[in-house]
């Protein structure tokens, strides 16, 4: 990739380094922990140096950012014709199935399951292993409990008692193993096992 920005000798190393970060099949990967310890301890000196660093890591940022931009132009030139092939060949495969299932009703209606002539075949047969299904909107509560999946926890749910005032959220800064947790308002009861998280990320400008 050619550099937008002069890269000096004293950056070539992390320059390297943060261009390694790929596995075999060319897909981003997490740095090892002495990759890690190798960026913070580039970071790691006086508060001059730091600055002349970090615009250098931000010029680096900007520099892969350009190479994402090239790559995702050239994306784009060839999508529209993707795009178009992708139509077609689901058109021509919807076709099929349009042709099979009115085949496979001709065959039923007059009760053959076979028919073979001099150029093709065809055979009504199981597929796969047989399919079982509740009916819908039936009442699974005669059911046994072995038969039914465990109970799944209904985030929106959360969310919606959450910005009513039915459900609060409390951190606790002094364990921070054990904080955000979700409580109920009224009589400060615990939403057991449930737990919430900000996410954050880095903005750079």
């Amino acid at each position: 990739m050619k550099s937008m920005y002069e890269i000096a000798d004293d950056y070539k190393a992390i320059y390297s380094l943060v261009g390694s970060l790929e596995d075999e099949d060319g897909n981003p990967r997490e740095p090892t922990d002495e990759e890690k310890e190798v960026l913070a301890e580039w970071f790691g000196e006086t508060e001059e140096n730091f600055e002349k660093k970090f615009d250098g890591y931000n010029k680096f940022i900007q520099d892969l950012k350009a190479d994402a931009s090239v790559c995702e132009a050239e994306r784009k030139s060839f999508k529209d014709e993707m795009d178009r092939l992708s139509k077609r060949a689901k058109t021509a495969l919807n076709k099929v199935e349009v042709l099979k299932n009115n085949l496979r009703f001709c065959m039923e209606r007059i009760g053959i399951k076979n028919y073979r002539s001099r150029l093709f075949s065809a055979n009504i047969q199981n597929a796969g292993g047989k399919t079982v299904s509740a009916l819908e909107g039936a009442d699974l509560s005669g059911i046994p409990e072995r038969f039914l999946k465990p109970r799944e926890l209904d985030v929106s749910a959360v969310k919606e008692a959450i910005k009513s005032g039915e459900l609060v959220l409390r951190e606790n800064d002094a364990n921070p193993l054990n904080r955000s947790k979700v409580f109920f308002a009224k009589d400060g009861r615990e939403l057991c096992n449930v737990r919430w998280s900000q996410p954050t990320a880095l903005v750079l400008r």
